[in-house]
């Protein structure tokens, strides 16, 4: 490895040294196999002479599917476009032969549409990549959608396909696509210092196993072996760190910019002794970030999130998106008194998901309340005390049959609750992706708004709905991912304040004032990500849309809406998945409940015998 960074030389310490030690509708004409890169245009207005097929407009040997799909009916350029429906679903599909792991596809295609939305496809036998709004609309009608994905390290077919489709019996017209093979390494050029992370050669060979192992099973496991050692440099500041892959879908493994966890020794960057770097991509480039500034303008806890230039080995990465982990300078940042931060495991998800047992198993029953950064909280008798005192209140809240409201900073959680329907982060609001803060001043849990958007659009089933609009017959169902926040509008002075809050953020005053703060750093920064992503835009129009939505679900709610609601518990034996033979690990539960007790909770279907109890080790500790 050859380390060249300037301030290496004067930085050599004893750990340096060691570390330097199948879809048949495809009947495409030439594709541009012999092509290191290209990029090809095509409306519906040139014909194949068969009249079945369409020619790209600079060049007629690029050939495209759709030509029985023409329509004069309208056009967002030329005089013709594709007229997809259920009869009809696929047009302007194209063919590319030779693609190896790690090319990378950007692909556009405008839509228009009275109903359904237009859909844009990239596939192969080993992948399917789904577009996203690209944020742009004319005043036609006419809405474009871009697509941007590298080829998978398991890909093996002969070919990729990319394609418009449209599954409704309503029509849909697309034109003008656009499909390019662009250089994997294009990089933005972004002002002020990068990280530069340096890995002997052993530890990238140990991470590429881990990598592979994770796109094989299709889920990323982690565990103290994970972690590898680094050299972190930013600026003149160099320091220890250990790294590991982090993310639990494999999208965080594809391409060059896989998401890392680092941890570093000593000292800190930004004020972060932990923290994660991810693609922009994952989640949902500026609307993470931008959401982050409104929740915390609001005192509700958050990570620190940003933007920073990565290389690796001295290669350049690009632009990455860092993310704080969850530590006491979190919360001190925030003027708030360190205390313990937690979570509900996510083991027994994971390992479901593994086994493809996920959908019917009693998965948030079985979920440990658990601290991170546990075995620290261990060595010491107060934060074990507070531990406790925020664990039972976390197990009473997601208890359907208990309230524990004066134990919760409602305050906080009615913000928390009406910012999620503004900014319909609802990603972050499903159980497993929640993260509590306990004020050990207040005695009082606090919510931390994280992990809010997926490189994908919103869920089409949150887009009309609210937090505190929900169907009480249905929603009291355990396995529901927001049970305990729902849980709580059940109290009248708890839904009162909650509906205070929405009030107060339907105000299009508030979005529009925010928009106007962030402009100028908004605007920049969509310029710098368009150069390694072309055709992304901030799509502020998805923002300014969640008003008027929220705003059509908040009429009728009273603040005792749901005061007569008794909700009925599902029980265990209505859970019907197969248990796999690893369940008992995962779906026998036990907690410490007390100084001297131990509560045990068993949701595996047969009897289980305790013989015994022993203390974790050190590194099961760890979190």
């Amino acid at each position: 490895m050859n380390l060249i960074h300037p301030l290496l030389g004067s930085h050599i310490t004893s750990f340096s040294l060691i570390l330097i030690g199948s879809i048949l509708f495809w009947s495409c004409g030439p594709s541009p196999s012999d092509t290191d890169r290209f990029s090809v245009n095509c409306s519906a207005e040139q014909l194949t002479p068969d009249g079945k097929k369409l020619q790209a407009e600079e060049d007629p040997r690029f050939i495209f599917t759709g030509g029985e799909s023409r329509s004069e009916q309208t056009s967002r350029t030329g005089t013709y476009s594709l007229a997809l429906h259920s009869e009809q679903q696929f047009g302007f599909s194209f063919k590319v032969e030779g693609a190896e792991p790690g090319d990378r596809f950007t692909a556009s295609v405008y839509y228009k549409s009275t109903g359904p939305e237009g859909l844009l496809i990239g596939s192969s036998d080993d992948f399917w990549y789904k577009a996203t709004p690209a944020g742009e609309a004319d005043d036609e009608g006419w809405q474009k959608l871009y697509l941007d994905f590298y080829v998978p390290p398991t890909f093996s077919s002969d070919e990729i396909k990319i394609y418009a489709w449209n599954p409704d019996t309503a029509t849909v017209y697309f034109d003008d696509m656009t499909i390019s093979k662009v250089d994997p390494g294009i990089k933005a050029t972004y002002g002020g210092p990068s990280i530069y992370l340096y890995i002997n050669e052993g530890d990238m060979a140990k991470l590429e196993e881990i990598r592979k192992e994770a796109i094989e099973d299709g889920i990323l496991r982690t565990t103290d072996e994970s972690w590898v050692k680094a050299l972190f440099f930013y600026g003149e500041d160099m320091q220890e760190a250990k790294v590991r892959y982090k993310g639990d879908w494999t999208d965080h493994l594809l391409g060059k910019k896989r998401s890392l966890r680092i941890k570093l020794k000593e000292g800190s960057w930004k004020g972060m002794r932990t923290f994660s770097i991810q693609s922009p991509k994952s989640r949902s480039f500026l609307n993470e970030w931008f959401a982050h500034q409104i929740f915390e303008s609001e005192d509700v806890l958050t990570t620190r999130y940003g933007f920073v230039p990565v290389y690796l080995n001295n290669e350049n990465l690009g632009l990455f998106a860092y993310e704080e982990h969850f530590e006491k300078q979190l919360v001190e940042s925030r003027d708030r008194r360190e205390g313990p931060i937690l979570k509900l495991s996510e083991d027994q998800l994971w390992e479901a998901n593994l086994h493809g047992t996920a959908e019917d198993l009693p998965l948030i029953e079985s979920a440990r309340i658990v601290p991170f950064k546990m075995n620290k909280m261990l060595l010491d008798s107060g934060k074990t005390a507070q531990f406790l005192v925020a664990q039972d209140i976390l197990e009473r809240f997601h208890s359907i049959e208990d309230r524990p409201l004066e134990s919760l900073d409602r305050e906080k959680w009615a913000r928390y609750m009406a910012l999620m329907d503004i900014t319909k982060g609802y990603h972050g609001a499903t159980w497993h992706n929640q993260r509590y803060y306990y004020n050990p001043i207040q005695s009082q849990v606090e919510p931390i708004a994280y992990d809010l958007y997926i490189d994908a659009p919103v869920d089409e089933f949150m887009k009309d709905l609210l937090i505190g609009r929900f169907d009480p017959e249905t929603y009291f169902d355990r396995m529901e991912g927001m049970m305990g926040l729902r849980n709580l509008l059940v109290d009248t002075a708890f839904m009162s304040l909650y509906l205070e809050q929405l009030d107060r953020y339907l105000d299009p005053e508030f979005l529009r004032s925010h928009l106007e703060e962030h402009r100028s750093y908004l605007d920049s920064m969509t310029q710098v990500l368009n150069q390694e992503f072309p055709g992304y835009r901030f799509d502020k129009e998805f923002f300014e849309e969640n008003i008027p939505t929220a705003a059509r679900a908040r009429k009728g709610l009273q603040a005792s809406t749901y005061a007569e609601v008794t909700p009925e518990v599902k029980g265990r034996s209505d859970y019907e998945a197969p248990y796999i033979l690893s369940s008992p690990p995962y779906f026998v539960t036990a907690f410490q409940h007390s100084v001297d007790s131990v509560h045990v909770f068993n949701y595996y279907p047969e009897p289980i015998e305790i013989t015994g109890l022993i203390l974790a080790s050190e590194e099961e500790q760890t979190l």
